[in-house]
């Protein structure tokens, strides 16, 4: 059984990823908080403690002896609230490092114990993005939780490197999507995002990528390659 896991596949490149790898003959399991039936399972990231439960159970139930071959794609991040950092306040930050990084990393960990001396080709692949490698005037919350989740993967890579059983693991960076999460940085005040014009101009102009488009370029790099780097982007 080839088996996938996709964490934050409710829409945008989740969904794409989930219908993709159902496609491709996988058993997919989708943990989200807004999901749809038959993939979803639901999880709250916010609630750091509480989704690592949640997951951690999942895991207990998978037979390692059905596993040939073994993926988990961690999608789960929020823009929102986009605003100067000044601005933001103590209940929109930490909630915004729950899901970014807190949760996302219990998540990470739950899954490399699980399955550390499982034999056959696994993945560990997080969705990453340019926001992790520069500053965004209003994104200063998803700048940090990018580049600290993106660090956590880069480490993670090298430990891999002397594992007898080691994961493939890596970042990558779709670049613009025509996503829910897009719409979200047009709808931006300039005052809280001086760099939405840019953005809007990339809707108007065609420049943003089909999620579908993405999530099939992911797929054959996963399903192709036997060598990673700790990064890659679409249509590399």
């Amino acid at each position: 059984m080839k088996c996938s896991i996709v964490i934050g596949g409710s829409r945008g490149l989740g969904k794409a990823l989930v219908d993709v790898f159902s496609r491709g003959g996988w058993t997919v399991h989708e943990f989200s908080r807004t999901g749809n039936p038959p993939y979803n399972r639901p999880l709250d990231l916010t609630q750091p403690s509480e989704s690592l439960k949640v997951f951690s159970g999942f895991l207990s139930t998978i037979h390692h002896d059905q596993i040939d071959k073994m993926v988990m794609i961690l999608n789960s991040a929020v823009i929102l609230p986009i605003r100067k950092a000044a601005h933001l306040t103590p209940e929109e930050m930490h909630g915004s490092l729950n899901v970014n990084v807190v949760g996302s990393l219990f998540i990470c960990q739950a899954y490399l114990r699980q399955f550390r001396h499982l034999a056959c080709p696994k993945y560990l692949v997080n969705i990453g993005s340019g926001a992790a490698h520069r500053g965004f005037p209003g994104w200063s919350l998803y700048c940090a939780g990018k580049a600290a989740t993106e660090s956590f993967i880069r480490a993670v890579y090298e430990e891999e490197k002397t594992e007898p059983h080691p994961f493939h693991v890596f970042n990558y960076d779709p670049h613009v999507m025509d996503t829910r999460m897009q719409e979200e940085i047009r709808s931006s005040a300039e005052s809280d995002f001086p760099l939405v014009e840019r953005f809007r101009a990339f809707h108007a102009e065609g420049q943003l990528a089909p999620p579908e488009r993405v999530a099939h370029h992911l797929y054959d790099l996963i399903d192709a390659r036997e060598g990673f780097h700790f990064r890659h982007e679409f249509g590399s």
